[in-house]
């Protein structure tokens, strides 16, 4: 019995992981530039669980799957899609931030921000556009060069990373990367006026969500039946 135990719990708990993982992806799929976080549902479903023994061997080890999501039209002057790899730098007070997340608009002070008021960063320090300047009078090359009413005001900070692998997902789309890993230029293309959608697969998800529950359940139920059946047999030994 303590051995069943000991198998079912860290399944139980990979399992858990993998929900949570889940609905945050599907909380999500409505989020721009946003990249799913990988789970890694290993199993072994032989004849091991008619057997009685725990429902498959389980991890909830993945990753972020930085796959692009599709490119959606708005119009927007200040909506901005990378496509190619890369991402947007965000200057925060706790450092630097990157997404996919070019959703951006003008601050108080004609300076450009994302969508939470941080300031997107520029290869030459701040974006500012000059006051009065119209929003449609703003626009932005291929190649992240930003131009207001004709007059340059910048160029965009678009880096990448040898292995996106090192970055760290603090939410909402963003992620920090380690003191060592260094930011190198990339080759990406700008699209002024779309976003990038989530590449979260909706019906996929569900299909994992529906599994994970099916497994938890199955390894509850084992777990309850040998708990019974070692009750009874405490019960037959003490008559």
């Amino acid at each position: 019995m303590a051995d069943m135990i000991q198998s079912v719990g860290p399944a139980l708990q990979a399992l858990s992981q993998q929900f949570d993982t889940i609905t945050q992806n599907l909380a999500n799929t409505s989020t721009i530039g946003y990249k799913r976080a990988r789970t890694s549902l290993v199993q072994s479903l032989t004849d091991d669980m008619a057997a009685g023994a725990p429902a498959g061997s389980v991890t909830g080890l993945g990753g972020i799957d930085f796959s692009p999501g599709s490119l959606a039209q708005t119009g927007a002057p200040l909506d901005l899609a990378i496509e190619g790899k890369g991402f947007f730098v965000i200057e925060t007070p706790q450092g630097k931030r990157y997404t996919r997340n070019g959703s951006f608009r003008l601050g108080p002070t004609g300076q450009l921000v994302d969508s939470l008021g941080e300031m997107v960063g520029g290869e030459d320090g701040a974006l500012t556009i000059p006051p009065g300047t119209p929003v449609s009078k703003i626009s932005v090359s291929r190649d992240g060069v930003i131009m207001a009413d004709k007059a340059k005001v910048g160029k965009l900070s678009i880096v990448d990373f040898t292995d996106p692998k090192v970055l760290q997902n603090v939410g909402g789309g963003f992620f920090t990367a380690p003191s060592s890993a260094d930011p190198i230029t990339t080759k990406a293309v700008l699209h002024q006026g779309y976003q990038e959608s989530s590449n979260v697969n909706g019906v996929e998800e569900l299909v994992g969500l529906i599994t994970v529950s099916r497994m938890y359940e199955a390894n509850i139920h084992m777990l309850q039946t040998n708990d019974d059946g070692s009750k009874n047999l405490l019960k037959l030994a003490m008559e």
